[in-house]
């Protein structure tokens, strides 16, 4: 009876075989078009793997590589300095201490301003690195660039280090944190993945480093394991997967355009300096040839050109000119858009990387420039959350026990949320803008609070400055003019009480749409 079933249903029957083997499973059609296999997609090569299997065999050539760029790539170079400048900035990523009173009321202004000063001092070299090298300013900016370049920065945290607040950063070479270190724990137990020791739930526990650099053929080469609790390990978080130990350098997806646009640039300018030379050859006549084959000897003529010169030929020579047509046409718009793909890349605008702006305008300018400073802020955010806020939470209770901030320790907890201030930047055209942000201060759709700080100011800071200009423009019997700004004309002309203008023809002040038509 069964037989009978599966013969009168004909797709049992064939799953029947199907599991038996004796047939083989029919292949499932592909739904997603980039899942196809064609002869188009033969050589595409992509495996599911692990993210310690992705970058384990690959990291430290990666590495190197993009070290290599750096020195010797302009736009490599320009890159980490684009990234160390708008992250970063010139006066680094500032503590703005803002602590409440219990209640909730005004602000402890004694002691957040002794937090400030305390961390202003502590930020000079005698006190921010161990080999009294670097600033806090320059750890910031050494941190951003490994980030970018070795794709991970590390800095131990050192109590009891011999300086006035008894704490101290040591930045440390990525190439220490050993990565043959390798061990697959048993359930329940630690593992570690290229020197980094992890826990079952995946917290880091421990780095196991290189006590010097394994290049190095010195003695004592050991290694020393440090409590995740005394190191700050920052990742480049561009691509970054959950898992991932070790960070992967900025270049990786850019670093094959710019060798290779290096090595044709290269090759152009030497194909061009050929070509400026005017080669040639001199060849022999058929008279000549002949009586060098009756004689079997061979002539190997040679002419040193100086220019604006002309010279006699060699007796029977006649010159078959080499005049090679370099640099091709085509030479600029391919390399603009090869630094296209690199700049995508890179997250940056195609004119802030190259400095070309021969193509520029104004709305695009602004409007990659808009894009290009959402990239930086989220590197703001980055390094605040990861770097510059465990360091302040390692300092601050050091500096209180150091006696450099007197403060009771109670207190502590409440003092150890500050806001950090990252630099700001002024647009193009500043005169709309800053009249945008008054129309939107007195429209109450933003603050000064908030843009101050898109300029990277502090509020506080310029209401400081303004009691301080008042108290000495009166000490001097100088009256400022510090009236508040006029309201914007209904029709966007200006203030609405402003004067007409007399400029121009006589009679007519124009109008908005008169003075754009006639730009």
């Amino acid at each position: 009876m069964a037989g009978t079933a599966l013969v009168k249903s004909p797709g049992r029957f064939k799953r029947a075989l199907i599991e038996l083997g004796v047939i083989n499973r029919p292949l499932t059609k592909r739904v997603y078009e980039a899942a196809q296999v064609s002869r188009f997609t033969e050589d595409w090569f992509a495996s599911i793997m692990s993210p310690r299997q992705e970058i384990q065999f690959d990291l430290i050539k990666i590495r190197a590589r993009a070290r290599a760029l750096v020195r010797d790539n302009a736009l490599a170079r320009r890159f980490i300095g684009m990234c160390q400048a708008n992250v970063v900035g010139p006066k680094g990523i500032r503590l703005r201490a803002r602590t409440p009173t219990i209640d909730g009321g005004e602000l402890r202004s004694p002691e957040n301003a002794a937090i400030e000063d305390a961390w202003r001092v502590w930020g000079t070299m005698e006190n921010a690195s161990l080999s009294k090298g670097q600033s806090w300013l320059d750890h910031q900016s050494g941190a951003v660039a490994a980030m970018h370049t070795d794709g991970e920065a590390l800095f131990r945290l050192i109590k009891g280090a011999k300086n006035a607040f008894g704490f101290t950063l040591q930045q440390i070479d990525a190439d220490l944190l050993n990565q043959e270190v390798n061990l697959q724990g048993a359930p329940g137990k630690n593992s570690i993945t290229m020197g980094v020791e992890t826990n079952p739930n995946g917290e880091v526990v421990a780095y196991h480093c290189w006590k010097r650099h394994p290049t190095d053929s010195m003695p004592d080469q050991g290694i020393i394991v440090i409590p995740a609790d005394e190191m700050i390990h920052l990742k480049n978080p561009l691509g970054l997967r959950i898992g991932q130990v070790r960070g992967v350098s900025s270049f990786a997806a850019v670093m094959m355009p710019l060798r290779m646009l290096g090595a044709y640039i290269e090759n152009e300018l030497i194909a061009s300096r050929a070509s400026s030379a005017k080669l040639g050859f001199f060849l022999p006549t058929a008279e000549t040839a002949m009586t060098s084959q009756e004689t079997a000897t061979t002539i190997h003529p040679s002419m040193d050109m100086t220019p604006g010169s002309w010279s006699e030929l060699p007796p029977g020579m006649t010159v078959d000119h080499y005049d090679p047509q370099h640099p091709m046409q085509q030479f600029g718009d391919f390399i603009r858009a090869t630094l296209r793909i690199v700049s995508t890349g890179l997250n940056v605008s195609f004119s802030s990387l190259t400095g070309d702006l021969s193509a520029a305008n104004y709305s695009s300018s602004r409007a990659g420039l808009i894009e290009e400073r959402e990239q930086w802020r989220l590197q703001h955010s980055y390094l605040i959350e990861h770097f510059l806020r465990p360091v302040y939470k390692a300092w601050l209770p050091m500096a209180a026990l150091s006696g450099q901030l007197k403060i009771p320790p109670q207190d502590l907890i409440a003092l150890a949320e500050p806001t950090f201030i990252p630099r700001g930047w002024q647009w193009t055209d500043p005169l709309k803008d800053r009249q945008a942000a008054v129309m939107g201060i007195q429209n109450g759709l933003s603050s000064r609070t908030i843009e101050a700080a898109e300029e990277g100011h502090d509020i506080e800071d310029i209401f400081r400055d303004l009691a301080d200009e008042d108290q000495l423009a009166a000490k001097h019997g100088i009256t400022l003019n510090t009236a508040p700004p006029m309201p914007p004309h209904p029709m966007g002309g200006g203030p609405a009480n402003a004067e007409p203008s007399t400029t121009g023809d006589s009679g007519n002040t124009g109008s908005p749409g008169d003075a754009d038509s006639g730009q």
